[in-house]
This record gives C-alpha cells, structure tokens and sequence, in this order.
C-alpha cells in the first residue's frame, strides 16, 4: 500500500525581525520576544531552538558575503509587579550560532521532512502530543486523534470537520 511521489515541494517559513550588525559590527538575527518571566531559565530554550538556528541558516543563504555570528534576543518582560515594583523589564541575550549549529539544523531539517514522507507514503501519521494546547488554543486535530484509529477517517471525511489550511504566508 505504498503510494509513489513524483514531485514534492516543501515550503518551510518564519520571519526574521531584524537581520542587523550589533556590537561587533557582525551581522545577527534580531528576535524580538514578549513573556511574563525571564532571566537564565527562559534564555536558555534559544541557544538550540530551532527556530533561531533557522534563521541563521536563511540569513546565511540570503547574505552569503557577510558573517552570521547569531542570534540577538531582545525581550520585553510583562508581569505582576515585583518586589523592586518594576512590571515591566527589558532583557537582551546573544547566541553564536557557528557554522556546525547550521549544518546540523538542516540535518535535523531533513530528517523531519524524511519522515513526513515516510507518513505521507505509508498514510501513518505519528501524533505530536505535547502540541496538543497551546498558546494559540486546541489543535484543529485534536477531536480527530481523540477517536479509536478505525474512526478517525470517518470523522475526517464528514460534513463536521473542514481541512486546516492556514499558512503563515496568508497572514501577511
């Protein structure tokens, strides 16, 4: 039951805020970030986050005369106020994105879309649960992956479900 794939195009997307020199006249990627906690703890997520390594990538292949050194993350901190009374804070950290943290984000980049396909050509999609809720509500499948595995065709072909076709390139 295998299905043969002629053509695939994967468009993979984000947006950089700011591609800028800082400091030492390199060029970075500038994130901006809004939270209600910072300090070391919520930094520490951006030195691997996909994301960021990603854009050092797209950067890279859009300037390839410059030198990417990293990530600059700019964050706004908005919260109760503290013991000091500030409820609003500002924080800035910087990554060295090196070239091996690049190359090793495309690796990992083509490995995810390797088993996409794999899902794709055997029809076996693995679930991503800890996505299920998040910061921008339930997952639109959510209701689907609920159901035993014979069901959730059925319910994917009725009248009560519509595809999900967002793209962040609409949201332009």
């Amino acid at each position: 039951n295998n299905l043969y794939i002629n053509t695939l195009t994967i468009l993979w997307s984000g947006r950089i805020d700011i591609a800028g020199t800082y400091g030492d006249s390199h060029v970075y990627v500038i994130d901006h970030k809004t939270s209600s906690i910072g300090g070391p703890q919520f930094f520490a997520d951006f030195q691997l986050s996909q994301q960021m390594v990603g854009y050092n990538w797209a950067l890279r292949k859009l300037l390839p005369n410059h030198h990417i050194q990293g990530t600059v993350v700019n964050a706004i901190i908005q919260r109760k106020p503290t013991k000091t009374g500030r409820a609003l804070d500002f924080e800035r950290n910087t990554y060295f994105h090196t070239d091996w943290h690049v190359r090793e984000w495309e690796v990992d980049i083509m490995q995810h879309i390797e088993r996409f396909v794999h899902s794709l050509c055997y029809n076996e999609f693995p679930k991503c649960t800890k996505w299920c809720f998040g910061k921008y509500g339930k997952c639109p499948y959510h209701d689907v992956c609920t159901l035993p595995p014979e069901q959730r065709h059925i319910m994917l072909n009725s009248h009560e479900y519509t595809n999900v076709t967002w793209s962040p390139l609409d949201a332009r």
